[in-house]
């Protein structure tokens, strides 16, 4: 955690997302059931997808590596970068995905993340 406190997870797994027509894998998921939003490792995801991320401050692209082809763009939402585009689960994991899209307070990920607020800066 962003104040250096430790999570207990639960277990790990897989799965996939279909987005927009494009299946994205992602490989060791860690569950943590008190977690108020899921997080995506960007350079998790890169790595299982053989993809880039291009962040502008106003919104972001996924690109496949060796085509360039466009696989995702979405906006910048109150300045985080949200996958909201139409996606679907795997049934048997759709309970475990109750949250996502969790919409919050930029204020509030940068306290959770350990970023100063803005009196300190």
């Amino acid at each position: 955690m962003g104040n250096g406190a430790g999570l207990v997870i639960k277990r790990t797994s897989h799965t996939s997302l279909q987005i927009n027509k494009t299946n994205f894998h992602l490989s060791n998921i860690l569950h943590y059931p008190h977690a108020s939003s899921n997080l995506l490792s960007i350079n998790k995801f890169c790595l299982d997808n053989n993809c880039y991320f291009i962040l502008t401050s106003h919104d972001f692209t996924v690109k496949e590596n060796q085509t360039d082809q466009t696989l995702l763009y979405e906006q910048v939402d109150n300045g985080l970068y949200p996958i909201t585009g139409g996606f679907s689960l795997p049934h048997r994991i759709q309970g475990l995905a109750a949250k996502i899209g969790e919409r919050t307070i930029a204020e509030q990920w940068h306290s959770r993340l350990g970023h100063p607020s803005q009196v300190v800066l």
